[in-house]
């Protein structure tokens, strides 16, 4: 399916006071949906797509841009910074469900959240702690020798030139994490309609993901969706998770862009948790 140019639709958007932008996908009811992108790194276009070319819900939806990274900023005010403006969203839309994929979700989780201020919060192929890089290294095992090679010949790459094409190359070799082989190309079509923010990610390695793991918790009133076949994020993760969820949802035939194997099954799922 060929993506659509998203440079040529038009979004009513809302700023928010620290550079962040709630960007409004398509108007409905009194339900207020707000999908915040994973990474860190990756732009919110992924998630725009998808929900432009599948239109699920009967309510309203949002997605959230993030700032471009800042670097007069200390690493902790742009953490201070994204906690602002999402509680900021919160305050200007009423009866909202957030969903955070991946990264999306870890920062939901890394952030003072009132559970009077949302009416359900979904973590969607994300993680309760950090123990999703060992599963990562482990998997990494598993792949083949043209796999690992290309990964780490365009790891050198950006470790060497540290700029935003070279991270978007680095993205796309992780294909093998992220999707079967038979959506490699869905995948890679993906990340490439999509912006990137090397710094952010850089940001993420030095700094949120060890604030990530000491302070984060999961917020009240929260279902994790997750997949058992996610090379990053599979549903062990949340066995023994820190905080007891509300409600944990297995989704079978999927990976970590669960879109991309199964839409169906997700779209069905998110309606129904609508309802």
């Amino acid at each position: 399916m060929k993506n659509m140019d998203l440079n040529m639709k038009t979004f009513e958007e809302v700023n928010l006071s620290h550079k962040s932008i709630l960007k409004k996908i398509y108007s409905g009811g009194k339900l207020n949906w707000i999908f915040l992108a994973g990474g860190p790194g990756l732009g919110e276009e992924y998630l725009a797509d998808f929900l432009i070319k599948n239109s699920p819900f009967k309510n309203t939806v949002y997605v959230l841009k993030y700032p471009q990274y800042n670097n007069t900023l200390s690493d902790e005010e742009i953490l201070l910074n994204l906690e602002l403006d999402v509680k900021e969203a919160l305050n200007k839309l009423d009866n909202v469900i957030l969903l955070g994929h991946s990264f999306g979700g870890m920062l939901l989780q890394s952030i003072n959240l009132d559970k009077n201020d949302y009416k359900k919060l979904i973590l969607l192929s994300s993680s309760p702690n950090l123990e999703c890089f060992n599963v990562a290294n482990n998997n990494y095992n598993l792949f083949t020798l043209d796999e690992k090679k290309t990964i780490e010949t365009l790891d050198e790459l950006y470790s060497n030139q540290k700029n935003n094409k070279n991270f978007k190359l680095l993205f796309k070799s992780w294909a093998p994490f992220y999707v079967k082989s038979e959506y490699k190309n869905s995948y890679i079509e993906m990340i490439e309609n999509c912006s990137v923010d090397y710094e952010f990610y850089e940001w993420g390695n030095r700094f949120f993901n060890n604030y990530f793991e000491k302070n984060g918790v999961i917020p009240k009133n929260t279902t994790a969706i997750n997949s058992k076949n996610d090379n990053i994020c599979p549903s062990s993760l949340f066995f023994n998770s820190r905080s007891e969820l509300h409600d944990f949802i297995e989704l079978d035939g999927s990976a970590h862009f669960p879109w991309i194997e199964n839409t169906q099954s997700l779209l069905s799922l998110l309606q129904k948790i609508e309802g």
